[in-house]
């Protein structure tokens, strides 16, 4: 009997494991053909976008065409990594099987891709996608009285600087080091997925405040023409418990909140991608803070002499600004914080005093490191002195009359709404 038990164990542990196989085939197909069935639209949308971009002549229009089309990139980009990713999770199981008496070996034999890619390109265009679409995904849903409002000021010859869906109290700030060349070889599709999935955890848990993505870099001395990047993105949001972090942060499915709109499988992919980049990930958080999450991947400089289009034209064009604007000297005008006389000193720095430090810290990196130009600052535009002058929105008063001679640039930090035409020098710059 004791023999007769254990053949019949044997007999039941071999039907598991074909049964375990066969659930596995079985979701690999799936998934491709619901990421091949999504992939088909999205071309022709995206074709179409493209041939519709070159038959318009209103500014308007195009930053709305361009919109589109960098979500349905996006989106795009995130059905092939959900292929690549499925061949890569099938690509690790080599499974020995016996049938009919014979070993049969089933292995999958996908190539992890590497490419050669300008990675602040990927990071600045999947942040305005990602960020975009997050704005404009209610827009069909407004309600009669926005539009009867935006018709209005239409008529007016107001332009409106925000859709009705926009939250106007978060600030995305994307920050990227000066390097001399970005242009990396490594795996595209797993750097998008884990920028996608980071920054919009970022966006769905941050209702006021800042989210802040840094992109930095230093040489390994190990390992020669190559860098190890760091990608770090800190948010001003609700924050997680310590026991979270701490025993269920990667668990898949799982979410502090259970009311929280998601699966609560981001953090375990992002992990997974991680380690296959042969990186690491750390993740600090405090509840009512906000959450820091940083990426360190090893990355070989790419020796490719036919780098993408994009990012010959986006070298070429900041090279040339850099020529024009070395030497100038920028001022600052009210990007210093102070704090108000009711506010009760904590110890710990406000939301606010953390956005206005990360907008200036970011715009100063930006005219110093990218465009060589001196940096100075002013409280008020009386004060101000220099070639260009940069305001953020909050601290000036629009409404009096501007005598100052120099180009002002205003920074539009809070989304009042609606906000006047370009004109007399001033200019305005919002985020997409």
């Amino acid at each position: 009997m004791t023999f007769l038990a254990a053949f019949g164990s044997c007999i039941m542990a071999e039907k598991s494991k074909m049964d375990a196989l066969t659930a596995d085939r079985a979701k690999s197909d799936f998934i491709s053909s619901v990421s091949h069935e999504l992939r088909s639209p999205l071309h022709g949308m995206l074709a179409t976008m493209e041939v519709l971009a070159d038959t318009t002549t209103n500014m308007e229009q195009d930053d709305l065409i361009r919109t589109v089309s960098t979500c349905g990139e996006v989106l795009l980009d995130t059905m092939d990594h959900i292929l690549d990713y499925a061949k890569l999770s099938n690509s690790t199981k080599v499974r020995t099987l016996m049938v009919g008496g014979e070993q049969e070996q089933d292995s999958s034999h996908s190539i992890v891709k590497i490419t050669s890619f300008d990675l602040s390109n990927l990071v600045e265009c999947v942040v305005e996608g990602i960020f975009a679409g997050h704005n404009y995904r209610s827009l069909v849903t407004a309600d009669k009285s926005s539009s009867e409002q935006a018709h209005r000021f239409h008529q007016e010859k107001v332009v409106r600087l925000t859709p009705p869906s926009m939250n106007p109290n978060v600030m995305v700030i994307v920050d990227i080091e000066r390097q001399l060349n970005w242009l990396l070889n490594s795996q595209i599709g797993a750097w998008k997925r884990i920028l996608t999935n980071l920054f919009g955890n970022a966006l769905k848990y941050t209702e006021a405040g800042f989210i802040q993505v840094i992109l930095s870099a230093l040489p390994m001395e190990s390992r020669p023409n190559s860098l190890l990047v760091t990608l770090e993105i800190q948010d001003s949001g609700i924050g997680m418990t310590q026991d979270y972090v701490k025993h269920r942060l990667y668990t898949p499915f799982a979410q502090e909140n259970p009311m929280s709109a998601g699966t609560g499988l981001g953090l375990s992919i992002v992990r997974q991608l991680v380690n296959d980049l042969d990186g690491k990930i750390d993740i600090d958080s405090e509840v009512g803070y906000g959450t820091s999450v940083k990426i360190s991947v090893p990355t070989s400089l790419s020796s490719s002499d036919r780098p993408d289009e994009q990012s010959v034209g986006s070298s070429a064009t900041i090279r040339d600004i850099r020529i024009w604007c070395i030497g100038l000297k920028i001022c600052l005008v009210g990007f210093d914080y102070y704090p108000e006389i009711e506010e009760a000193p904590t110890g710990i720095l406000s939301v606010h005093a953390r956005r206005m430090l990360a907008i200036r810290s970011s715009m100063s990196t930006l005219a110093a490191e990218w465009f060589g130009m001196e940096v100075v600052a002013a409280a008020s535009l009386e004060d101000a002195n220099g070639d260009f002058l940069l305001g953020i929105q909050s601290q000036l008063n629009l409404n009096a009359k501007i005598t100052k001679i120099e180009p002002l640039i205003v920074f539009e930090d809070n989304y009042s709404g609606f906000r006047a035409e370009n004109g007399d020098g001033v200019f305005h710059l919002s985020q997409p």
